[in-house]
């Protein structure tokens, strides 16, 4: 039986209201929507339309700073699919792996879903290329978004419920 933690060492999810791309891309801090841009915030971490998100959460430090969100979003409980999505803001990172975990494990423990995405861009490694056995990488895009930098690739990893079930929680676990 999975159960809905948020929080684990210095990273906890604060579950918030659903704000779309443009509302949430607009309240970033500056170096984060520099790093990021508008077009690639919108097509990776977040839909335009609030009403297709499932869940969204500030990411919170220690402190209870905001560092970043999390959200879950296109989800369609007929094929038991949703996606997630982890957006930090730059010097943030190490928040990354906790909050991954924590959102998938949101995610399998709240809906009935037999796998749930998550894309990533190369120059940004996804937590879930540190787990083999419980994310495989489905897909990966060439040039598929515009960024700050160019046309960017894209990597689409899955985890399926099963394995994370068996072992998902452990990775969360062993995190220091």
């Amino acid at each position: 039986m999975l159960f809905p933690y948020l929080s684990h060492g210095d990273t906890q999810l604060h579950p918030t209201s659903p704000r779309g791309a443009e509302e949430l891309f607009a309240s970033l801090p500056p170096e984060a929507a520099r790093a990021t841009g508008s077009d690639l915030f919108g097509s990776l971490y977040c839909p335009d339309n609030p009403s297709t998100i499932g869940a969204q959460f500030d990411i919170l430090d220690e402190k209870e700073h905001w560092v970043g969100t999390a959200t879950l979003f296109s989800l369609d409980l007929n094929s038991g699919r949703a996606r997630a999505a982890i957006h930090l803001h730059p010097g943030e990172e190490e928040h990354e792996k906790a909050a991954t975990l924590l959102t998938i494990n949101y995610a399998f423990s709240t809906w009935r879903l037999h796998k749930t995405y998550v894309w990533s861009t190369p120059s940004k490694r996804s937590a879930l290329e540190e787990m083999p056995g419980i994310a495989e990488q489905e897909a990966h895009l060439e040039s598929f978004f515009y960024s700050p930098e160019g046309l960017t690739d894209v990597n689409i990893f899955a985890v399926y419920r099963n394995p994370w079930e068996q072992d998902g929680l452990k990775h969360l676990e062993h995190l220091t």
